[in-house]
């Protein structure tokens, strides 16, 4: 067997337990309604004037303990 270094990194601590953290959370989150959605319009902008064509769905939650969340946050733990 090799022989190996690991070297501790407290940031990471800090991370993985902020994480858990949001993984234990996230159902009373949403059974509170705490993930508020934007919605972004989209516009084609090909003819003489930009006509709404859509919209994207961006969502942030809003947690009262944690503050403001951002999805690529949270969507990686769902």
């Amino acid at each position: 067997s090799k022989d190996s270094i690991i070297f501790y990194n407290s940031q990471f601590n800090e991370r993985r337990h902020y994480l858990d953290k949001l993984n234990a959370i996230m159902p009373v989150a949403l059974e509170d309604g705490e993930f508020i959605p934007y919605f972004q319009p989209q516009y084609d902008i090909s003819g003489d004037k930009p006509i709404l064509c859509g919209a994207e769905l961006l969502s942030r939650w809003n947690s009262p303990e944690m503050g403001i969340i951002y999805p690529d946050v949270f969507i990686p733990l769902s």
